[in-house]
């Protein structure tokens, strides 16, 4: 199997998801300020042109409404976070698992 970690130059060890979200969003610190203390070495994109597209998506992204955001209207990931946050979709999935729950009620009464 591949080894999922990768040396940079400094010795340190970094792994492969790091690499796959490495400048795939803009620097808030660049954006607000246009400067970031990390300089060359920041993990985020300063500027369009440096901006990657996103290699990989996990296959559970954005699959379930996120619960942070449904309960207090408010989630620390913004627009990063992996699960849902619009209330269309959480009431979707709210009435699927009704749905699921009374398909199982059914069976239980017909057995």
């Amino acid at each position: 199997a591949a080894n999922p970690f990768a040396f940079r130059g400094n010795g340190r060890i970094i792994s492969k998801d790091y690499r796959l979200k490495l400048k795939t969003e803009l620097c808030k610190s660049w954006m607000e300020s246009g400067t970031c203390k990390y300089g060359d070495k920041c993990a985020f994109a300063h500027g369009e042109a440096e901006l990657q597209k996103k290699k990989h998506v996990a296959s559970r992204y954005k699959t379930k409404p996120c619960q942070a955001f449904h309960e207090k209207l408010f989630c620390p990931y913004g627009h990063r976070c992996q699960f849902i946050h619009s209330s269309a979709v959480a009431q979707h999935f709210s009435y699927l698992a009704s749905l699921a729950e009374n398909t199982q009620c059914l069976r239980q009464r017909l057995q």
